[in-house]
């Protein structure tokens, strides 16, 4: 999957924390859960993005585009795979 966004995510700054590098922390993590580092990146490039994803809804709420669809996609997959994990 982390493969998937990689074309779409070097347009867009915010687009590549959440879709490859919170990715990467959470694929780190769950060969080693309890990793602090990774634990707290995963958790800061999860506030960045949703930051992000705020400042685009609130600022533009008529002008939705294809990035902030794929910002909030990125997220709820992170969503997905926290609880299946």
């Amino acid at each position: 999957m982390l493969r998937d966004w990689v074309g779409l995510a070097i347009t867009d700054n915010a687009l590549m924390v959440a879709a490859v590098l919170l990715s990467t922390c959470r694929y780190i993590l769950l060969d080693q859960p309890d990793h602090p580092v990774f634990t707290r990146m995963a958790l800061q490039y999860k506030q960045i993005c949703l930051r992000t994803l705020r400042q685009e809804i609130s600022t533009k709420p008529s002008s939705i585009n294809a990035m902030t669809v794929a910002k909030a996609v990125a997220l709820a997959i992170d969503e997905v795979s926290l609880l299946q994990a």
